[in-house]
């Protein structure tokens, strides 16, 4: 199918998830049978992953265009992977990683004049566009005025794939599904800690959401989840040396993962605290140099970016609608101690137990994405797997209704009207969720 803007292109592709949706959910609701059952799930999984890593090539010449890619001639894939297009600035920041100048060093934009000045007085042009290719990638990359706001792990990892096959997409995406499938046995294991059944796996293993948006477009937030859900298996498993150095590792992968720094520390000896903020601080030695730029790009983007947003929204325009002079700083606080109040409860007493724990650390992480501005698609899948081990099915049905947030793309959200859907049905599904474990005393 061709990811385009057509009203029957958006549509059709909301049909074929729909589709997939459908798929996962039969083979959840099938019974635990046999010894193999985790296996042939991860197999199924890795299947999934594989056909998704040629998403993005053309219809037309698909393997000359491949074969491109990965000879490091051309961008052989199409600018938008699936309605995404974050893939090319992990390439750029990759390359600049390779070149010695540091992704963090400046913007696309500023690098850009800066190659041109030179090019107007004679000089060939120098890295990091000292070859078409690479033209190519930077005439993909979007909000160029934005340093990178992706953390040092995450960078090692673009530069991991450029290393392998310079500028190569299919390469990138390559990593970050094995990345994904790690994630998925974390999961599995998880799982297993707890004493839930296996079947559950499905629900991240086969999530069209999760397949979509890292083997299909390549973000990079699996690398994150990897580290979250090994570190509470070793956390569940009393390895709470591991689990620290795990969380740390989270945190320099993205730093959603520093909300879950308490919950970690709470079920750890005071003594072994220390251990997460060094392994993250050992992950960002290589890019210390830099890392002013990472606070500015994260800075503005915490600042500026606003997408398929629904209740850092809502408080917006109510406090618009109360006079407030700037409504937005007001959401921000606002939705901000909210955050800080969940954390805050999720420390309470008779937290300590496994399951406890899981349910608190899945609110924890799913309270900071649902009060986030720019609520992606893909962070959906942050507390996905403590959702699935913890049994809160509403937040699965979240990650199909994150979907409608493509229709985006039809219109450039200028109705949004699919939000009072994608927000109506969450809420009312997890308000019946709610009431059905307080029946069954299972709420935290």
């Amino acid at each position: 199918m061709r990811a385009s803007n057509a009203p029957a292109d958006v549509a059709l592709f909301l049909a074929i998830v729909a589709a997939l949706f459908g798929l996962m959910a039969w083979a959840w609701r099938r019974p635990d049978e046999g010894r193999g059952l985790a296996a042939g799930i991860l197999v199924f999984a890795a299947l999934f992953r594989v056909v998704m890593l040629f998403a993005g090539l053309p219809q037309e010449e698909r393997w000359r265009a491949l074969r491109r890619d990965l000879g490091g001639v051309e961008t052989g894939y199409q600018t938008f992977l699936l309605y995404d297009n974050d893939v090319w600035r992990y390439l750029w920041d990759g390359h600049l990683t390779a070149t010695g100048i540091g992704p963090y060093a400046a913007t696309p934009r500023e690098l850009l004049a800066e190659v041109e000045s030179r090019t107007a007085a004679g000089a060939p042009d120098p890295p990091p566009l000292e070859s078409e290719l690479w033209w190519d990638v930077l005439d993909n990359v979007s909000f160029r005025t934005y340093t990178s706001v992706y953390p040092p792990l995450a960078q090692a990892l673009f530069h991991a794939a450029h290393a392998l096959a310079p500028g190569s997409v299919f390469a990138l995406k390559l990593l970050i599904a094995l990345v994904d499938l790690g994630s998925c046995l974390g999961v599995l294991f998880l799982l297993r800690a707890l004493g839930r059944p296996v079947r559950h796996l499905v629900l991240y293993a086969w999530n069209p959401l999760v397949i979509k948006e890292f083997a299909g477009s390549g973000h990079i937030d699996t690398l994150m989840i990897l580290f979250v859900t090994w570190a509470a298996v070793a956390l569940i498993r009393r390895r709470q040396a591991v689990a620290q150095i795990l969380l740390g590792l989270a945190i320099a992968s993205k730093l959603g993962a520093l909300i879950l720094v308490p919950l970690f520390w709470r079920r750890a000896r005071p003594v072994l605290w220390p251990l997460a903020p060094l392994a993250a601080i050992a992950a960002c030695l290589p890019y210390a140099a830099g890392l002013d730029g990472l606070w500015r790009g994260l800075g503005t983007y915490a600042r500026e970016w606003v997408f398929n947003s629904g209740a850092w929204l809502a408080v917006e325009r109510l406090l618009a609608l109360g006079g407030l002079p700037n409504p937005a700083l007001g959401a921000h606080l606002l939705t901000k101690g909210v955050v800080i109040g969940v954390v805050v409860w999720s420390l309470r007493p008779g937290s300590l137990a496994d399951a406890a724990w899981t349910r608190a650390a899945f609110l924890t992480l799913g309270v900071l994405v649902l009060l986030n501005p720019a609520m992606m698609p893909w962070y959906i899948a942050w507390p996905l797997p403590f959702a699935i081990a913890a049994g809160y099915r509403s937040w699965v049905v979240l990650t199909g209704l994150v979907f409608l947030s493509y229709l985006f793309y039809i219109d450039r959200g200028a109705a949004g009207w699919w939000l009072w859907i994608e927000y109506g049905l969450f809420f009312a599904a997890a308000a019946w969720e709610w009431r059905a474990r307080a029946r069954r005393h299972l709420l935290p």
